[in-house]
């Protein structure tokens, strides 16, 4: 006998400025004194996006409430309302009790079983009374990640469930692959737009009738997590939430879709986002997707990348280029510092995209092609705060950076190895518009003098190479990069840096300095 299908559903952890590891997931039971069929107790769990929320069903609302159950007792900072059409809600958070009308309410600290919220009054008009979702706040600064609609062993098997696929589907290997998967199974593969303003591309859907016919869809496309990277990491705290009735039968984790039954997790569906890159063991990123060579990109181009945790590419950040050659020389908007090459052959620029999510700071290398300029390689980074990352380097509690393999121009990595020994040369020095960017937050020079004093103070012979150069020479032979890792001597303790350099040669034929762009690891 098949039991009745039963869904999961967990709400990402978002972070306000998170200062500690992420609170594990509790499990959550949403009840109500009253609502409505469409927006039950459970639409106000952190269900802001889809705007579902919890309406009472009698008379305006006012006297009703909704209490939240949590499995065991959680530490709540605050509390994020999304009230609505609610004008205030009486809050009872163990022994607490307080009204709200605003949007963020601190709560004390303390560890509460349950949390209530009572309609005390609305807003009035012909809209139905619903409070839009509800966020709590650890003392770490990550909002919960919640999980309601199952019980806490189903929730339990979930994250060894989801490792499990990940390697079946990484492996291709058909006798797990059965064991984990309902068929027939659907696949809807995603190509993304090649720019921030393009139209999605097209989306392919296959339906496999068997594990026979999914390995062999297993081995010629990606399948694992559908991430950009192919990586699964950690089943419920990444997990994006399937927003679904608990009786829909379903949970979406990642980009798959799992179904629960007779005691098990299955996979019903997923569905994957093409990928426009490769990453290589070095961490450098190759691109793969044809539209995205063929439209923005030279064929061998490569990235690097060194972000807040782990080297992961935005790649809507990826597909923002220059359109127009006679841009390159002109365009000095605030967040976008381009340079020219001196034979007008290859560009570079500095760019900052602000983000909620991930904000990328870019150093960019253009190439002029008989199609128009391409992008051909350049480095990710996020910003750092100084005083953590370095309270962070002196405990030995810093990222590791992939090492970078040895390779490129001599030329190069000679121009580099001189900078680190001897400092900026005189023409990088005299350079009005060679832009540098630091590793913490704001930090941007963009003239030579005012890079070199400092370099000469604080990295000039006391920075050491760590690991290979990686040299790239542009098609016109006058314009490169590096980028090397190199640690920093500190009071007690060494910084790792990631470094990319832009030189240029100077009508004496020699290599000169136009841009700097510097990264440091993030803490673990």
């Amino acid at each position: 006998m098949v039991k009745k299908l039963v869904c999961l559903a967990l709400v990402v952890p978002s972070v306000a400025l998170a200062s500690g590891p992420r609170p594990p997931a509790p499990l959550v039971v949403a009840t109500a004194t009253s609502a409505q069929a469409k927006s039950p107790a459970w639409g106000a769990i952190d269900n802001v996006a889809d705007g579902r929320g919890w309406c009472p069903a009698k008379g305006d609302g006012v006297g009703e409430a909704i209490t939240l159950t949590f499995d065991h007792p959680i530490p709540i900072k605050s509390l994020d309302l999304y009230l609505g059409t609610v004008k205030e809600v009486e809050i009872t958070a163990g022994a607490q009790k307080l009204v709200a009308s605003r949007m963020t309410t601190p709560l004390d600290g303390s560890a509460v079983s349950s949390l209530t919220l009572k309609i005390k009054s609305v807003t009035g008009g012909k809209k139905p009374t619903c409070l839009t979702g509800v966020r709590a706040l650890s003392p770490s600064d990550w909002f919960y990640p919640f999980i309601y609609g199952v019980d806490a062993a189903a929730a339990k098997a979930l994250p060894a469930t989801a490792t499990r696929l990940d390697a079946a589907l990484r492996a291709c290997d058909p006798a797990a692959l059965t064991a984990a998967i309902a068929f027939p199974l659907v696949h809807e593969r995603e190509h993304p737009g090649i720019d921030d303003n393009a139209e999605p591309g097209p989306t392919e859907r296959y339906t496999y009738k068997s594990a026979a016919e999914l390995v062999r869809a297993c081995q010629t496309t990606t399948l694992a997590s559908g991430y950009v990277d192919g990586t699964f990491d950690d089943a419920l705290a990444s997990a994006l939430a399937d927003m679904a009735s608990p009786t829909a039968g379903q949970v979406k984790v990642g980009r798959w879709t799992f179904a629960f039954a007779n005691g098990a997790w299955h996979l019903t569906a997923i569905d994957t986002i093409v990928s426009a890159m490769t990453v290589l063991p070095d961490g450098q990123r190759v691109l793969t997707e044809p539209k995205a060579r063929g439209e923005l990109y030279t064929p061998d181009a490569r990235f690097h990348v060194v972000s807040e945790k782990t080297a992961v590419v935005d790649t809507a950040a990826l597909a923002t280029t220059l359109r127009a050659p006679d841009q390159i020389a002109k365009r000095m908007p605030e967040n976008d510092v381009p340079g020219l090459a001196r034979d007008g052959q290859t560009a570079w620029e500095a760019i900052d995209y602000p983000s909620d999510a991930v904000p990328y700071r870019v150093t960019y290398v253009l190439v002029r092609t008989p199609q128009g300029w391409r992008i051909a390689g350049g480095m990710f980074s996020v910003a750092q705060p100084n005083q953590a990352i370095n309270a962070a380097g002196k405990a030995g509690k810093l990222s590791a950076l992939p090492a970078i393999a040895n390779d490129g121009d001599p030329s190069l990595q000679t121009a580099f190895k001189a900078l680190l020994a001897t400092g900026f040369d005189k023409d990088a020095v005299a350079r009005k518009d060679l832009v540098a960017i630091g590793s913490g937050p704001g930090e941007r020079t963009t003239t030579g003098a005012a890079i070199a004093k400092p370099w000469a103070a604080t990295w000039t012979k006391h920075a050491a190479l760590v690991g290979g150069i990686s040299a790239h020479l542009a098609p016109s032979g006058t314009t490169g990069w590096t980028i090397a890792d190199v640690a920093l001597d500190k009071t007690g303790y060494k910084l790792p840096f990631r470094v990319m350099v832009v030189f240029d040669k100077t009508a004496a034929s020699t290599w000169t300095v136009v841009e700097m762009h510097l990264a440091v690891p993030g803490a673990i």
